[in-house]
Formats: C-alpha cells, structure tokens, sequence
C-alpha cells in the first residue's frame, strides 16, 4: 500500500502557463509541478524567496494531474505600466510595493497575449518520495486552513472551490484517482504504481521543477503519461 494525498482544484480562470518569454505567453492544459509546488508554499504559508523550503517540497514529493473538466482556452490583451531599466539600482532588488514600483518616472508600455484557461478542474494525487520529511497529513491540514490566499497561477485566479484534500491508502495510482477512463501525467516513479490494467503510452520533459525560485528559473522533468490498457486500445494507441 502507498500512502496517497487527493485534492481538486477548479477556477473561472486559470493561468497554467508554460516557458514564457516576450509579448507571447502561451497557455497549457494542465497544472506545471511548479505550479502545484507554489500552491502548497502558500498554503504553507512558506515564503515565496524561502529557497529551501520550496526545494524541499519540490523534491520531497511526487505528483500526478488528472483533467476533469479540460476547460477552454481564452487570450488576454494584457497592458501594464513599469519603469524602464533599472539604473543605479542593484541587480535583485525589487519595489516594496506596486505604488512604489508606478512612483518611478518615465513608465512605459508593456504588451502581452496571456492565456488563460476556463472552468477547468483538475484532480491532484501527491506521494511522498523515499527521502522526503514531509507528511501528507500536514499538507492535507494546509490545504484546508491555507496561510495564504491560493490561486490558480495568478492572483487575479483564486480557486472557485476548496481543495477538498484527504488523504488514502491504494495499491495502485490509479486506485487513488478512483480507476479514471482518462489520461493520468505523472512522475516518473508512477512507473511502478500501474497495476495491470495500465500503461505508459510515452515519455516527455515539462520545465517545470524549481531550479532557483528568486530569479523563476526552472528545470526539466521526465513526465509519463499513463492511460488504461483497453482505453489505449480502443483509441488506437499500442495496448
């Protein structure tokens, strides 16, 4: 038996972005393990420069996506107002606050296309990787009480449900997503939680493991994506 942690997340809008740079910033259909890192940290009420507390949960803990609802893409027209480049101040320092940031002289224009994801809602399942000293139960209690306000990728995201987190006992991953006739994206230790009934159709990197959290620097990860024997069959992939 592993000891699984089960949650959902569901938005009006969601912003699950992917490598962003530019004008450009291209949407994706599901949560990053950034993104889920990021999420916990703030329910945690964890810091966001507090580089070793969100190293440790990105590496102490192993993670799958389920989409629900899949949700709709809509892109956003962005503008924002910021001050050109920063003379005379030191590389890293940033603005105590928005005001102070629009205080600046000279601002300039800067434009965006954003997507953003509608009435999606995904299920979570976490486990705790060999190494790790974290406990699920904490995490379940975060989610119910969180330090701070969760949201969906942006501020301008919060969830439009509670998490709903609980925590259980199966022999399999999919036993903990309730047996899904769905794709399920994984870690690459799912690999051993299959049972017989499941597959890995292939193997994909994300850049979405924390690398270094001030400077929003990522690294890549190996994903699965699983599926059951017979749905595979039956979409023609290899059974």
């Amino acid at each position: 038996m592993t000891r699984f942690l089960h949650f959902t997340l569901g938005a009006p809008l969601a912003a699950l972005g992917d490598v962003a740079v530019g004008e450009r910033r291209y949407g994706t259909g599901r949560p990053a393990k950034s993104a889920i890192v990021g999420l916990l940290g703030a329910a945690l009420g964890i810091d966001r420069h507090d580089e070793p507390a969100h190293r440790g949960l990105d590496e102490g803990l192993a993670m799958a996506t389920l989409a629900r609802t899949p949700g709709r893409f809509m892109t956003d027209y962005h503008t924002a107002q910021m001050p050109p480049a920063r003379t005379g101040r030191r590389r890293g320092d940033t603005w105590p606050t928005r005001r102070a940031e629009l205080a600046e002289h000279d601002l300039k224009t800067v434009l965006s296309w954003r997507d953003y994801l509608q009435d999606a809602a995904f299920e979570i399942v976490l486990w705790r990787r060999a190494a790790s000293g974290l406990t699920l139960e904490a995490l379940g209690e975060a989610l119910i009480r969180p330090r701070f306000t969760l949201y969906l990728g942006r501020k301008s995201c919060p969830l439009g449900r509670p998490p709903q987190p609980h925590g259980l006992d199966c022999e399999t991953l999919p036993a903990a997503f309730g047996e899904p006739d769905r794709v399920i994206h994984a870690d690459v230790e799912a690999q051993t939680l299959l049972g017989p009934t499941w597959q890995v159709l292939r193997r994909h990197r994300r850049r979405d493991r924390i690398h270094e959290r001030r400077r929003w620097m990522f690294a890549l990860r190996d994903e699965l994506v699983l599926a059951p024997i017979a749905a595979s069959a039956d979409a023609g992939e290899p059974a």
